[in-house]
């Protein structure tokens, strides 16, 4: 389990050096979903963690959380958006 979360540090680490969050993020704020507002922010961070796990989904929306109330609410969203979906919470429990 120890090697799964290094692992997953590496990759998200090598993901943000390539720029593509960051040019995914000025992407969507061009379409008009914003990361940088709240509720844009919440409803990326309820979708991206059950796609894609909590912690790996707050890693990277972290650097839009530029509000002072936008880091909890990631927080927050992170960690409930686990129990949204039925295969959400039992992949949680399995881990």
């Amino acid at each position: 389990m120890l090697i799964l979360f290094i692992g997953l540090f590496v990759v998200n680490h090598a993901l943000e050096h390539t720029g593509l969050t960051a040019q995914a993020m000025q992407a969507l704020s061009a379409a008009g979903f914003p990361l940088a507002e709240p509720g844009p922010l919440f409803a990326a961070t309820l979708v991206l963690s059950n796609l894609v796990s909590n912690v790996p989904a707050v890693m990277l929306l972290l650097p839009a959380a530029t509000e002072p109330l936008t880091g909890p609410m990631l927080a927050l969203v992170g960690a409930l958006a686990g129990n949204l979906f039925y295969g959400a919470s039992a992949a949680l429990t399995l881990q």
